[in-house]
Protein backbone atom coordinates (compact mmCIF):
# COMPACT_ATOMS: atom_id res chain seq x y z
CA UNK A 1 0.00 0.00 0.00
CA UNK A 2 1.28 3.34 -1.26
CA UNK A 3 0.94 6.23 1.42
CA UNK A 4 1.06 9.87 0.20
CA UNK A 5 1.77 11.73 3.17
CA UNK A 6 1.21 15.98 2.35
CA UNK A 7 2.33 18.84 4.27
CA UNK A 8 -0.41 18.52 6.87
CA UNK A 9 0.47 15.10 8.04
CA UNK A 10 4.20 15.57 8.04
CA UNK A 11 5.85 17.91 10.91
CA UNK A 12 6.65 21.10 10.67
CA UNK A 13 10.07 21.90 9.22
CA UNK A 14 12.17 23.74 11.08
CA UNK A 15 12.67 27.82 10.30
CA UNK A 16 15.85 29.64 10.78
CA UNK A 17 16.18 33.48 11.51
CA UNK A 18 19.40 35.98 11.20
CA UNK A 19 19.39 38.60 13.58
CA UNK A 20 21.01 40.93 10.92
CA UNK A 21 22.90 43.80 12.97
CA UNK A 22 25.21 46.54 12.20
CA UNK A 23 28.04 44.87 13.73
CA UNK A 24 28.61 41.87 15.31
CA UNK A 25 31.51 43.52 17.58
CA UNK A 26 29.02 46.59 18.56
CA UNK A 27 25.68 45.60 17.49
CA UNK A 28 23.60 49.15 17.55
CA UNK A 29 21.07 48.42 14.99
CA UNK A 30 18.91 45.21 13.86
CA UNK A 31 17.87 44.92 10.50
CA UNK A 32 13.91 44.34 10.40
CA UNK A 33 11.53 43.34 7.58
CA UNK A 34 7.61 43.43 7.50
CA UNK A 35 6.22 40.94 5.55
CA UNK A 36 4.18 41.10 2.57
CA UNK A 37 2.25 38.15 3.43
CA UNK A 38 -0.24 35.89 4.10
CA UNK A 39 -2.18 38.90 4.62
CA UNK A 40 -3.13 38.51 8.47
CA UNK A 41 0.57 38.36 8.70
CA UNK A 42 1.60 41.77 5.94
CA UNK A 43 3.01 44.79 7.76
CA UNK A 44 4.47 42.66 10.67
CA UNK A 45 7.75 42.30 11.35
CA UNK A 46 10.06 39.52 11.42
CA UNK A 47 13.59 38.45 11.02
CA UNK A 48 14.19 37.30 7.79
CA UNK A 49 14.70 33.93 7.10
CA UNK A 50 13.15 30.37 6.14
CA UNK A 51 12.02 26.90 6.09
CA UNK A 52 14.83 24.64 6.12
CA UNK A 53 14.98 22.28 3.14
CA UNK A 54 15.43 18.27 3.01
CA UNK A 55 19.56 17.73 3.12
CA UNK A 56 20.20 21.42 4.26
CA UNK A 57 22.45 22.21 7.84
CA UNK A 58 20.75 24.94 9.57
CA UNK A 59 23.46 27.17 8.57
CA UNK A 60 22.60 26.51 4.91
CA UNK A 61 19.50 26.73 4.96
CA UNK A 62 19.81 29.93 6.22
CA UNK A 63 22.37 31.12 3.63
CA UNK A 64 19.92 30.37 1.05
CA UNK A 65 17.00 31.98 2.42
CA UNK A 66 19.14 35.46 2.90
CA UNK A 67 20.86 35.00 -0.44
CA UNK A 68 16.87 34.54 -1.89
CA UNK A 69 15.47 37.52 0.32
CA UNK A 70 17.81 39.71 0.63
CA UNK A 71 20.70 38.94 -1.89
CA UNK A 72 23.11 39.43 0.84
CA UNK A 73 26.04 37.38 2.06
CA UNK A 74 26.14 36.95 6.39
CA UNK A 75 28.87 36.57 8.48
CA UNK A 76 27.30 34.43 11.44
CA UNK A 77 27.84 35.20 14.79
CA UNK A 78 26.78 33.31 18.44
CA UNK A 79 23.20 31.46 18.11
CA UNK A 80 20.78 33.14 19.83
CA UNK A 81 18.75 30.30 22.09
CA UNK A 82 15.38 31.06 24.61
CA UNK A 83 16.07 30.29 28.50
CA UNK A 84 17.08 26.52 28.05
CA UNK A 85 19.31 26.53 25.62
CA UNK A 86 16.84 25.61 22.92
CA UNK A 87 15.08 26.66 19.59
CA UNK A 88 12.38 29.11 20.12
CA UNK A 89 8.59 27.95 19.84
CA UNK A 90 6.92 30.00 17.22
CA UNK A 91 4.04 27.57 16.39
CA UNK A 92 2.29 24.78 17.10
CA UNK A 93 5.09 22.15 16.60
CA UNK A 94 7.08 24.48 14.75
CA UNK A 95 10.67 26.12 16.22
CA UNK A 96 13.12 28.53 14.71
CA UNK A 97 16.65 28.63 15.35
CA UNK A 98 18.60 32.13 15.14
CA UNK A 99 21.95 33.35 14.94
CA UNK A 100 23.59 37.11 15.69
CA UNK A 101 24.85 38.44 11.88
CA UNK A 102 26.38 40.94 9.86
CA UNK A 103 26.49 41.66 5.95
CA UNK A 104 29.70 39.90 4.91
CA UNK A 105 30.44 42.95 2.38
CA UNK A 106 32.54 41.35 -0.24
CA UNK A 107 34.48 44.66 -0.54
CA UNK A 108 37.19 44.62 2.55
CA UNK A 109 37.34 48.61 2.35
CA UNK A 110 33.46 48.80 3.09
CA UNK A 111 33.51 46.44 6.06
CA UNK A 112 33.04 48.99 8.98
CA UNK A 113 35.87 48.89 11.51
CA UNK A 114 35.12 47.47 15.04
CA UNK A 115 33.99 50.96 16.80
CA UNK A 116 32.15 51.80 13.38
CA UNK A 117 28.09 52.03 13.82
CA UNK A 118 27.97 53.02 10.11
CA UNK A 119 24.72 51.13 8.87
CA UNK A 120 24.82 48.81 5.18
CA UNK A 121 22.79 50.12 2.35
CA UNK A 122 19.30 48.42 2.72
CA UNK A 123 18.69 45.36 0.65
CA UNK A 124 15.79 46.00 -2.48
CA UNK A 125 12.56 45.33 -1.73
CA UNK A 126 11.42 42.05 -2.80
CA UNK A 127 7.67 40.42 -3.20
CA UNK A 128 8.58 38.54 0.53
CA UNK A 129 8.90 42.14 2.42
CA UNK A 130 6.89 45.93 2.25
CA UNK A 131 9.47 47.50 4.63
CA UNK A 132 13.03 47.05 5.49
CA UNK A 133 14.99 49.04 7.89
CA UNK A 134 17.53 49.39 10.15
CA UNK A 135 16.04 49.91 13.74
CA UNK A 136 18.15 51.50 16.59
CA UNK A 137 17.93 48.30 19.39
CA UNK A 138 16.82 50.24 22.10
CA UNK A 139 13.54 51.07 19.96
CA UNK A 140 12.90 47.69 18.01
CA UNK A 141 10.17 46.96 20.19
CA UNK A 142 7.94 49.63 19.15
CA UNK A 143 7.61 48.15 15.63
CA UNK A 144 4.67 45.78 15.48
CA UNK A 145 6.32 42.48 15.30
CA UNK A 146 4.71 38.86 14.27
CA UNK A 147 3.82 38.03 18.04
CA UNK A 148 6.72 34.75 18.43
CA UNK A 149 9.03 37.08 16.93
CA UNK A 150 8.96 39.74 19.87
CA UNK A 151 10.33 37.60 22.65
CA UNK A 152 13.10 36.11 20.62
CA UNK A 153 13.83 40.39 19.42
CA UNK A 154 13.92 41.49 23.13
CA UNK A 155 16.71 38.23 24.12
CA UNK A 156 18.38 39.31 20.70
CA UNK A 157 18.39 43.14 22.50
CA UNK A 158 19.52 42.04 25.91
CA UNK A 159 22.31 40.00 24.37
CA UNK A 160 24.01 42.79 22.33
CA UNK A 161 23.83 44.62 25.20
CA UNK A 162 25.48 42.28 27.11
CA UNK A 163 27.96 42.43 23.67
CA UNK A 164 28.22 46.10 24.16
CA UNK A 165 28.92 46.11 27.76
CA UNK A 166 31.97 43.76 27.43
CA UNK A 167 33.76 45.92 25.17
Amino acid sequence: MTVFLNESTQPPRPVVAAAIVNSLHCPTHLLCAARSYPQHLRGLYELPGGKIEENESPLQALAREIHEELGWKLTYGKEICDSSGAWWPIGPQRHMGVWLSEYASPNLSERPAKESISLPQLPTLTQAHVDIRWQPLHTVETLPWIPANLTIVREITRVCEQIRAQR
